[in-house]
């Protein structure tokens, strides 16, 4: 797990962004306290809806 301070986070993100779809969980840190974690998302494909051509 890899955790680091928002300013931190700030100048890092394109690489945070990089671990994270590497499989490596990246924390992110506030001043206060609070926690958020980096995950990468599953790609969405698109469905037609019927009648909507």
């Amino acid at each position: 797990m890899h955790q680091v301070h928002l300013k931190e986070a700030e100048t890092l993100l394109a690489e945070l962004i990089e671990e994270a779809a590497g499989g490596e969980e990246v924390v992110i840190t506030r001043s206060d306290g609070t926690s958020f974690k980096i995950v990468p998302m599953s790609e969405v494909k698109a469905t037609p809806k019927f009648g909507s051509a």
